[in-house]
């Protein structure tokens, strides 16, 4: 289970930051476009004479002071998303404050254009993607500070008609922009959702999957897990150097017990050396019934002597147990052991393992023999 919720909290990461980057470039694209549209605004007027008379102060309002905000607020967005200490919540709330804040710049400097003055709405949509209410709520709460400041702007400019219609625009924006929130948190919530029928689904794949894997009586991994967690080691092996180490177990006289005792007890010392397995394995990850009375167990990063002493607590621990249908009798195993090496593929590694192990039994069984 934990495994799952690490694998779906790394798919929820992978998503978060494609839609980091996305909206990144469009606020990227949003500050540069509007930096380049305000420049030939100010050339355009000042062909027409309209604001000779106010060149320093239209610069300092119009251009240097919004880009100014913009591309700061899109370098510490920037950033906080390159770097690795933030969570990806945070980074999440770091793109979406960027662009509302490019936003708010649009509606507070360049309210002569009056539809501006609604822009700030806009960042409460895109942040539905995150699906987290958190950024909502906080957009929201920023739009309390910065809003008023573009109605005060707005208001107070000579260029943004009467007060009149100052008065009606002010209200449509304002009856805009809270509607804006109340459907953006719907969205915010569906995609919520969205996002916890992803992972339940996710979920019940992946135990479905498992579950496929899983040989029924002993609950070890079978043959066909085997197969893919041999070959996830040796590549492991080639990337990273590791020595793993693979060994092979086998039941002595098993077919004297399902001859004698009938398949039902043939079953229960099965079980029973399953869970001595998984006890001095600490579970069942890398344990596998390979086939018949014979299993193996996987060691990806070892040395020689751990592996030997673990087998060999396996082989003493399952001697020592007593079954109801034998209690004067002990079982016992005869297990192999290979090491990994360059030129081995699957089959060469289990059959070096393999007859490591017939190696034990030829010798007198109920031993541990090392391939050399």
């Amino acid at each position: 289970m934990e495994e799952r919720n690490i694998n779906f909290i790394q798919y929820k990461e992978n998503l978060y930051k494609n839609w980091q980057r996305n909206l990144l470039i469009i606020d990227a694209t949003l500050a540069l476009s509007v930096l380049i549209i305000q420049c030939l605004t100010y050339i355009t007027l000042l062909g027409t004479n309209e604001r000779a008379e106010l060149k320093l102060s239209y610069i300092l309002l119009r251009i240097v002071a919004p880009t100014a905000l913009d591309f700061c607020s899109l370098a510490v967005a920037i950033i906080f998303c390159k770097s690795r200490k933030p969570s990806a919540e945070t980074k999440n709330m770091m793109v979406s404050m960027c662009f509302f804040i490019i936003c708010s710049v649009l509606s507070i400097f360049h309210n002569y254009f009056h539809i501006l003055l609604i822009s700030h709405s806009i960042a409460f949509f895109v942040c539905t993607v995150f699906g987290d209410t958190r950024i909502l709520k906080r957009l929201a709460l920023l739009s309390l500070i910065f809003y008023p400041l573009s109605v005060l702007t707005f208001w107070f400019d000579p260029d943004t008609g009467s007060k009149i219609y100052k008065t009606l625009t002010i209200i449509c924006s304002t009856c805009f922009g809270f509607f804006s929130y109340i459907y953006s948190n719907v969205l915010v919530i569906s995609r919520s959702r969205q996002l916890t029928y992803i992972h339940q689904s996710y979920q019940t794949q992946t135990e479905l999957i498992e579950e496929l894997k899983i040989e029924p009586l002993t609950r070890l991994y079978n043959r066909v897990a085997l197969d893919g967690a041999i070959k996830r080691v040796i590549c492991n092996q080639k990337e990273n150097n590791t020595t793993p180490f693979l060994v092979m177990l086998d039941l002595d006289y098993f077919k004297r017990v399902n001859d004698k005792y009938g398949h039902t007890a043939g079953d229960k010392v099965l079980i029973r050396l399953s869970q001595v397995i998984k006890e001095n394995m600490g579970g069942n990850r890398q344990a596998f019934r390979y086939g018949g009375e014979e299993f193996v167990l996987l060691f990806e990063d070892s040395m020689q002597a751990p592996v030997l002493h673990l087998v060999d607590s396996i082989r003493s621990a399952f001697e020592n147990e007593r079954f109801e249908f034998a209690p004067n009798l002990s079982f016992t195993l005869s297990a192999g052991i290979a090491e990994y090496k360059d030129e081995y593929n699957e089959k060469m590694w289990l059959d070096v393992a393999d007859k490591a192990m017939y190696y034990s039994k030829e010798h007198g069984r109920n031993q541990i023999h090392v391939a050399e």
